[in-house]
């Protein structure tokens, strides 16, 4: 009987621990996603006549999902419903990827350039540089964690994305190169 007393304490004391490090766990799992798809963007732009774009989220709070869409540049078609899970793009054989991150995985990203909102870009040819310079995506924790787990992936203008730490909450990675708050969704 004692030793189940101890076991429930412990167990108690552990909890939130446990629930921090999954957290983390999740705002590592979605930058890693974020950063391979863009250079997975870039490099299938390098070899594909069609231009290829992302379309981006701008709002996770309104629709209650993060996501972005890869797709085919096309004159009728557009893949800027990401959040949709029945037709991410007006015509279907524009789509090449798509990611989602419901709020209920206590996970989201919000997606920033200092020169303004990010709607869609692309990797431009001959050079495959990114049609907007310096764009962020701020991938954050839940907002219950102190401190809050945030990693920012930074698109820099040379195209190459890399994943740092804008508030230091997330030990192992470097600093950013734009020293500014993380642009969470509340």
């Amino acid at each position: 009987m004692i030793g189940i007393v101890v076991l429930g304490i412990i167990a108690a004391v552990a909890a939130p621990a446990f629930t921090d490090m999954l957290n983390r766990r999740r705002v590592q799992a979605v930058a890693t996603g974020i950063s391979t798809d863009l250079a997975y963007l870039r490099a299938e732009q390098s070899v594909r006549p069609a231009d290829l774009i992302m379309w981006v989220n701008g709002d996770p709070v309104g629709t209650q999902v993060s996501c972005y869409a890869i797709g085919i540049k096309s004159t009728t078609s557009s893949c800027d419903k990401c959040w949709n899970t029945t037709g991410v793009c007006d015509d279907d054989k524009t789509l090449v990827r798509a990611e989602r991150v419901p709020a209920s995985s206590q996970v989201s990203f919000r997606v920033w350039s200092p020169d303004g909102a990010v709607p869609n870009f692309k990797f431009a040819q001959p050079r495959l540089v990114p049609t907007i310079n310096n764009i962020f995506f701020d991938v954050c924790g839940s907002s219950r964690s102190s401190p809050r787990a945030v990693l920012r992936v930074e698109l820099s203008s040379l195209g190459r994305a890399s994943v740092c730490s804008p508030n230091g909450s997330m030990s192992g990675y470097g600093t950013c190169t734009i020293a500014t708050e993380p642009q969470c969704p509340t």
